[in-house]
This record gives structure tokens, C-alpha cells and sequence, in this order.
């Protein structure tokens, strides 16, 4: 089961991947969707910098899989299918769960 320590780890994460963006950021969101079985996932990571311009956080040599593991052993009924997690350049963390099977699916995702 999921802890704020484990949420922690992974924004720090995210930051840092953040940082390595060589640009001024302000916000860094990860968007992580499960699969209903628990066994895939889909993830995303936008960097926001000045004026809200968005730009993709590259996740090359970043594995965040081994955090996101912990996430699918999440025991029903609290179960979540998706996790939105926002760190800015403060390190102020907000963490939003999404509760809806269907939002694996999303043909959105990527957009």
C-alpha cells in the first residue's frame, strides 16, 4: 500500500527529471494510468515552464517503474486506476487518484 513516502520518492523523481530539462520549470505532472488487471500501466510526464508553455519531460534513462510497482499492490476497495502527481519547483506535492477502470483506455492520453 501506498505512503506519503512513497508518493515523496516519486515526485522527487520527477523533479529531477525536471531539472534535467535545462529550462526554467515551474510545475512537472506525472499522469500514470493502470490497467484494471494491475499487470500494465501507461505514463506521461509534462514539465509546465514560463506562461504555462508545456513541454515533454524525456524519460529516456528515467525509470520510475520500480516506484510505480509499489502503486498496483493498492488493495480493493481503495483501489485507483490512475495518479496524478504535480511537484513545483518548491517541492510542494499534490497528489490526485483516479478511481475509474476506464481511464486506461483513454485515447486522450497522449495528446
Amino acid at each position: 500500500m501506498m505512503d506519503s513516502h512513497h508518493f515523496r520518492a516519486l515526485a522527487q523523481e520527477v523533479a529531477a527529471l525536471a531539472k534535467s530539462t535545462d529550462k526554467a520549470w515551474r510545475k512537472a505532472v506525472l499522469d500514470v494510468r493502470f490497467s484494471q488487471d494491475r499487470t500494465a500501466w501507461c505514463k506521461k510526464i509534462d514539465v509546465f515552464v514560463e506562461q504555462d508553455r508545456k513541454v515533454s519531460g524525456k524519460m529516456m534513462g528515467w525509470n520510475f517503474d520500480n516506484l510505480l510497482l509499489d502503486l498496483t499492490g493498492t488493495p480493493a476497495p481503495d483501489r485507483y486506476y490512475g495518479v496524478l502527481l504535480a511537484v513545483d519547483r518548491s517541492g510542494s506535492v499534490d497528489v490526485k487518484l483516479d478511481y475509474d477502470p476506464a481511464c486506461f483506455d483513454d485515447p486522450t492520453f497522449y495528446d
